[in-house]
């Protein structure tokens, strides 16, 4: 029995080899490493903050040997590794191996082209901020192709935001602008001041416009203007992040930061001169008149309560005289009060310095504002300083100052006009000093307005800003006078035009001619001796002709000179004064 069985097993081993032998044989049987093909041409492309998209190609006429691929992955800091990539596969923690038939549906197969087959697979677990490195192989069964592989890596990132610029809009907004970033759904935007957050938020724009807002403050009371927001004048560090989402995951940019600043400028009260007695001129240097701002209310204090008592608008030139870069802004008041400008946008407002403005405290005298003009005796360019001139002529020391309406006192010779200003200084405890005019203080005077803008301005022909002259102007040969008129009398009433100068004073031109001095009181004074001339002049000057006089003579350049001592019907003068 036992030698049966043993003939009937071996039969049944025989037979079975005999039915394995006439089997088709399997087609990896003789195939070796070198009869796949080997993948070639390794692209990786970045599809978002999230994804990398691995791109490869096998030859087409072996296509049909693969049964799929074997990726293998790993992510570092190092840009190049050289030929270690076996190494960091299998020493670092993020390797992974990724085995993909080719029915697997994250496997991507593209139409045949020259010859070759594209295969493309989105990894999306590559690394962020990292670079990620990739090898692919072909595998039929437990067989496997040569390799391609990235010996430089491919960084995962988000770019940041670039081109941050800061503008300032106007008084109460910024604008924050930056470009597009790729792959970004969206931008963190924080605002700092120093070390603390201000305010941060999430956006799709790539503009952003911080505000001042909420205006909390009454420019009559406070002193500190409070708004909402952004503030002015202070410095706040933006920061930009681009960042995309996905799924509960947020991926950001590396951060874009620029300094801004809502810079907004204070005005200036330069100084404060008094005009008149009933007249201030506050002067408001035009480089501390910040653009961004609206309005410009000029406030006065009397008794601690502030008012306002001008307001203008800020456009081009604020309809003011603008004179040597500084406005001239003129305030009726009589009395002594503390002033202070507050410049005013659509929001936010600053205030200036504090200044006390003190009228004249004595009547008759206009503010002569100084400047350059050309000087008629030299023929150059010629710089007055500012100084005090009566506005009509000398009517008597019983009359003085001289008022609006009384005849001008003549027969006054040089020496008698000096003596009579070095009285009126004593009487007034040299409190002020008055004195004759300097020829070429008479003659700026007479022909020169500040307030003209011409260019091509070179003075006036007559005093009362005019090149022309008819007898309802002054008092001269064709007048109907026949001798002195009243002071002021060329006012625009009685049938006369205003002929005023460009600085309020009356009758430089016609009725008394009027003697001119050194321009000093001292120097003058010291040239007389008792009542007399004790100098060494034959003649002084004089300006403005006299009501005896032809139009020609009563120009503003026309020059006249006489003795110091002579006494004729018709001269006069007018006083300087000085604080």
């Amino acid at each position: 029995m036992l030698t049966l069985f043993k003939i009937k097993l071996l039969f049944l081993i025989v037979l079975s080899i005999i039915l394995v032998a006439c089997l088709p044989e399997p087609d990896y049987i003789g195939t070796k490493k070198t009869d796949l093909p080997i993948p070639s041409i390794l692209l990786i492309k970045q599809l978002d903050a999230f994804s990398l998209q691995i791109n490869w190609r096998i030859s087409q006429n072996n296509f049909d040997l693969a049964d799929g691929f074997i990726i293998e992955t790993f992510s570092i800091d190092e840009n190049n590794i050289r030929n270690k990539f076996d190494t960091y596969l299998d020493n670092n923690e993020f390797s992974r191996k990724i085995i993909l038939y080719n029915s697997d549906a994250r496997l991507t197969q593209l139409p045949a082209e020259d010859d070759t087959v594209q295969f493309s697979f989105i990894d999306d677990s590559a690394s962020f901020k990292q670079f990620n490195y990739y090898r692919i192989t072909i595998f039929v069964d437990e067989i496997e192709s040569y390799s391609v592989r990235s010996d430089s890596g491919f960084f995962l990132d988000m770019s940041s935001p670039k081109s941050l610029t800061i503008e300032q809009l106007n008084d109460f907004q910024l604008k924050l602008t930056w470009n597009k970033s790729q792959f970004a759904d969206g931008y963190r935007v924080e605002r700092n001041v120093g070390s603390e957050i201000d305010t941060t938020f999430d956006t799709t724009d790539t503009t952003w416009v911080p505000s001042s807002y909420h205006p909390t403050y009454d420019i009559l009371t406070d002193t500190e203007f409070s708004v909402n927001g952004l503030q002015p004048n202070t410095e706040y560090k933006f920061k930009i992040t681009a960042f995309a989402d996905k799924n509960s995951t947020r991926r950001s940019s590396s951060i874009t930061s620029k300094n801004g600043i809502l810079e907004l400028s204070a005005p200036v009260i330069m100084s404060i001169n008094a005009l008149n007695n009933s007249r201030l001129r506050l002067y408001l240097p035009k480089d501390n008149l910040d653009s961004h701002y609206d309005s410009l209310f000029i406030l006065k204090q009397n008794n601690t309560i502030w008012s306002v008592v001008d307001t203008l608008l800020l456009d081009s030139d604020m309809n003011q005289i603008l004179y040597k870069n500084n406005y001239l802004i003129d305030i009726n008041t009589n009395i002594v009060a503390e002033f202070k400008m507050v410049t005013k946008g659509k929001v936010n407002a600053l205030a200036s310095n504090i200044l006390i403005g003190t009228p004249l405290a004595l009547e008759g005298f206009s503010f002569v504002e100084g400047g350059d003009f050309a000087f008629s005796v030299t023929g150059k360019d010629t710089t007055i300083s500012s100084f005090y001139m009566s506005n009509y002529e000398y009517t008597g020391l019983s009359t003085f100052p001289s008022i609006k309406g009384d005849v001008p006192e003549d027969n006054i010779n040089w020496v008698n006009a000096v003596l009579i200003c070095s009285t009126l200084t004593k009487q007034y405890e040299n409190v002020y000093t008055f004195r004759l005019p300097s020829v070429a203080e008479w003659e700026y005077a007479a022909k020169w307005d500040l307030f003209n803008q011409d260019q091509d301005f070179t003075g006036y022909d007559y005093p009362w800003r005019s090149n022309r002259i008819t007898q309802e102007n002054a008092n001269y040969i064709n007048s109907s006078f026949g001798g002195l008129s009243p002071t002021g009398y060329y006012d625009g009433s009685n049938g006369t035009t205003d002929s005023n100068n460009a600085f309020g004073i009356y009758d430089l031109g016609g009725n008394v001619l009027e003697w001119c001095g050194s321009g000093n009181l001292a120097v003058d004074s010291y040239e007389i001796v008792g009542t007399s001339y004790g100098g060494n002049d034959a003649v002084k000057p004089m300006r403005g002709g006299g009501y005896w006089n032809s139009p020609e003579n009563l120009k503003t350049t026309q020059p006249f000179q006489y003795g110091p001592e002579i006494k004729v019907s018709g001269f006069g003068f007018r006083i300087v004064m000085e604080k």
